[in-house]
C-alpha cells in the first residue's frame, strides 16, 4: 500500500512575483508514458506469451506493478499553472508471476529523481538520475540449460542484484496540438523521447554501477500517444513505445497499448483499461538478453 501525503502549501503570489510554491505537489508537468512497461503506476497485467525464452512451465504470466510518483516541490506561474519548475520522484516495483502456478519469477526496482522544466504548456524537459535493479524469484532455470523451471529457496538470490543500471536521463515531451489553443484538442497528441547514459563515478545517491553489461553505456526510447476528445469523462487512446539498448546491440523493443481512459475515476487518479502488445527484450530485467512477445489486458491507475 502506497500512501500519498499532499501538503496544500500554496502561496498565491510569492513576494508578488506572480509565482506559486507547492510542496509535495500532486500535479505534474512531465507526462507518464502509457505504453512504457516500466512507467510509475499501479497495474495488474494478464499476459499470454507467444515467444518465451525464459523456458518455464507456462506461457501465461500475471505481472503486478506497484508504482507511484510525486513532486517534492514545484514553482508554478500564478496565471498559468502549466508553466514552471518541478522536482519529481518516481518509484516502480514490477513483479512477475508464472500464470499456471503463480510462482514468483522475479522483481525489479526502478527509482528516479528528476528536475522538470516546463516553459510552455506544449513542451516539457526533464533531467533525471535513474536506477534499475533486479532480483531473481523462486523459479528460474538455475542450470541455464533450457530445462523446466526449478523451485528452490529464493533467499540467497533475493538479496543480491544481478542486473543494475545507474543512468542519467535527458527527456523531452511535446504536445504539438496545444500550440493551436483549441481547448478540445489539448493533450490529444504526445510525442516524447528519452536518452539515458551511464556516467562512471559517485554522487549523493551512491556509487553508480552498470552490470553485467559493463560497456553498454547508453539506451534510449521514443514514443507517441493519441487520445480522443473527452466525452462523459472518458477518452479512447492509442500509444506506442520503442526502446533501444546498447547492451543488446540496439535491438528495438516494441510496446503498444490501446484502450479506455477515465480521468478522476478515483479521486485525483486516472484509470486505464488497455489491450497490450509487446515484442522485444524480456521486461524481467534479470533475463534482459532473452526475448519475449506477448499480448494481454491491463488495468492501471496513475497520476
Amino acid at each position: 500500500m502506497v500512501f500519498m501525503i499532499t501538503i496544500p502549501l500554496v502561496a498565491t503570489d510569492i513576494f508578488d512575483t506572480g509565482w506559486e510554491f507547492h510542496l509535495v505537489d500532486s500535479n505534474f508537468f512531465y507526462p507518464n508514458y502509457i505504453a512504457d512497461p516500466f512507467s510509475p503506476r499501479f497495474s495488474a497485467d494478464a499476459r499470454t506469451l507467444s515467444i518465451n525464452e525464459i523456458a518455464l512451465d507456462s506461457d501465461e504470466r500475471l505481472d503486478i506493478t506497484a508504482g507511484t510518483r510525486f513532486s517534492l516541490f514545484s514553482f508554478r506561474k500564478s496565471d498559468n499553472p502549466d508553466i514552471g519548475v518541478q522536482l519529481d520522484l518516481w518509484l516502480t516495483i514490477p513483479m512477475f508471476m508464472e500464470g499456471g502456478s503463480n510462482d514468483f519469477l522475479g522483481m525489479d526496482g526502478i527509482y528516479s529523481l528528476g528536475l522538470v522544466i516546463s516553459p510552455t504548456d506544449w513542451i516539457t524537459a526533464r533531467l533525471s538520475r535513474h536506477h534499475i535493479c533486479t532480483h531473481a524469484g523462486d523459479e528460474i532455470d538455475t542450470t541455464a540449460d533450457g530445462d523446466v523451471s526449478i523451485d528452490y529457496d529464493p533467499t540467497p538470490n533475493f538479496n543480491s542484484s544481478i542486473y543494475v543500471r545507474d543512468d542519467f536521463g535527458v527527456s523531452l515531451a511535446i504536445k504539438p496540438l496545444n500550440i493551436l489553443n483549441i481547448p478540445w484538442m489539448d493533450d490529444m497528441l504526445l510525442l516524447y523521447g528519452d536518452y539515458y547514459f551511464f556516467w562512471p563515478g559517485e554522487d549523493p545517491l551512491g556509487s553508480r554501477q552498470i552490470k553485467p553489461a559493463r560497456d553498454a553505456y547508453s539506451w534510449y526510447t521514443v514514443g507517441a500517444e493519441i487520445k480522443t476528445p473527452e466525452l462523459y469523462g472518458a477518452r479512447l487512446f492509442s500509444a506506442a513505445h520503442i526502446s533501444y539498448w546498447e547492451e543488446l546491440n540496439w535491438m528495438p523493443s516494441y510496446a503498444f497499448d490501446f484502450g479506455l481512459e477515465i480521468k478522476g475515476a478515483v479521486k485525483g487518479l486516472t484509470l486505464r483499461v488497455a489491450y497490450n502488445l509487446y515484442d522485444g527484450r524480456s521486461i524481467i530485467n534479470n533475463f534482459y538478453n532473452r526475448r519475449e512477445r506477448f499480448s494481454g489486458i491491463s488495468i492501471s491507475i496513475d497520476r
